[in-house]
């Protein structure tokens, strides 16, 4: 779905009862990379912002491919993908080509494009999921919040490079984090009894939107400041809205 972000304007694409999710725009702002499940398994597809010139990018029929991330150029396609029983982070042109994997260890997900497209963050698991950040090649692997016997997850670079917003479990239960991006100087930014996810930051960095509510029951999008002030919700009911991300257009 697509909807401004006052939750006004909320329009369904590709208009289909096909279970699509992990919606990302392209640097341009004219197409959206997605996961979706109508070839009987997980692929990557890319559509335009209005909903046409479907495809189909990862064409991989024995392993499921999921959680795309544009690099800052357009030109690429950061993904994870379930191969040979594990998760790993694999990267594909723009256009279809050259797909190659990135990582090789256990359950490694949810790619995220620093801005300058040097590096990339990811979630790893040793005995907790941590953040990783790695270099675009995948070279210089390295584990950036090593430091708590709680979960990190859904890393999210701010715009100017600076700061990473995650999910943690720190709290006692899925908050949403804000660090540096060395991993030091965490904070907590959503401070509620609910369970909240998937982070993304506005195109001026003034923002982060996310997702929050009881898990399989009920999840609304939100918005607050990039200081953990004015939270509100934008899109709420009695629907499962998940997995928000802006335009990145100013």
């Amino acid at each position: 779905y697509l909807m401004n972000d006052d939750g006004t304007g909320i329009n369904h694409i590709p208009n289909t009862q096909i279970y699509d999710e992990a919606p990302r725009w392209s640097p341009d702002g004219t197409k959206i990379a997605f996961t979706s499940h109508r070839d009987a398994n997980y692929e990557i597809y890319v559509i335009t912002t209005h909903g046409s010139n479907l495809r189909n990018l990862t064409s991989s029929p024995l392993s499921d491919d999921n959680q795309p991330a544009w690099s800052p150029d357009g030109q690429q396609i950061a993904f994870t993908s379930f191969r040979d029983n594990t998760n790993n982070i694999y990267v594909i042109n723009a256009d279809g080509t050259n797909q190659h994997q990135l990582t090789n260890q256990s359950n490694a997900i949810s790619p995220d494009w620093s801005p300058d497209g040097s590096k990339i963050a990811f979630v790893g698991r040793n005995q907790y999921f941590k953040i990783f950040v790695m270099n675009s090649d995948g070279s210089n692997q390295h584990n950036i919040t090593n430091d708590s016997t709680a979960d990190d997850a859904t890393p999210s670079w701010s715009p100017n490079g600076q700061k990473i917003a995650f999910t943690s479990s720190r709290s006692g239960h899925d908050q949403i984090w804000v660090m540096n991006a060395d991993g030091s100087g965490a904070v907590n930014l959503s401070s509620n009894s609910t369970i909240d996810d998937s982070p993304r930051w506005s195109p001026d960095g003034n923002r982060i939107v996310y997702e929050s509510g009881v898990y399989l029951e009920d999840k609304d999008i939100y918005i607050m400041n990039a200081d953990g002030s004015g939270k509100h919700v934008i899109c709420s009911g009695q629907y499962y809205d998940t997995e928000p991300t802006w335009w990145p257009i100013r």
